[in-house]
C-alpha cells in the first residue's frame, strides 16, 4: 500500500482505517478478535470456574453478549471457548 501524502482523500482514508483499528483493539482489549462481534457488543474474557460439586478450578476464554459478573451462567462449549450467556440478558 502506498500513500501519497499530496494525495488528501488517500491520506484521510488511511487515517480514518487506522482510527477503526485503534478502536476495534481497544474495545476488544486485545489486538485478535473478530470486528463484527466487536461491533455487536461480544466480549472476551478469560475466566476461572468450577463445576457444581467439585473443587477443581478451570481456566480458559469466553465469549459473552454483556459485561459477566460471578455466579451461574449458562454456558456452551464451543471448541475451547465458552459462549455464556449473562442471566440479566435472559
Amino acid at each position: 500500500m502506498s500513500i501519497d501524502y499530496q494525495e488528501t482523500g488517500k491520506f484521510i482514508g488511511f487515517l480514518v482505517f487506522l482510527a477503526w483499528m485503534f478502536w476495534i483493539t481497544h474495545r476488544a482489549g486485545q489486538i485478535i478478535f473478530n470486528p463484527v462481534l466487536i461491533a455487536m457488543g461480544w466480549r472476551l474474557y478469560t475466566i476461572s470456574y468450577h463445576f457444581a460439586g467439585s473443587q477443581k478450578v478451570f481456566k480458559t476464554s469466553a465469549l459473552s453478549n454483556g459485561h459477566l459478573v460471578p455466579g451461574l451462567h449458562k454456558q456452551y462449549p464451543l471448541q475451547e471457548i465458552l459462549i455464556i450467556k449473562p442471566e440479566d440478558s435472559a
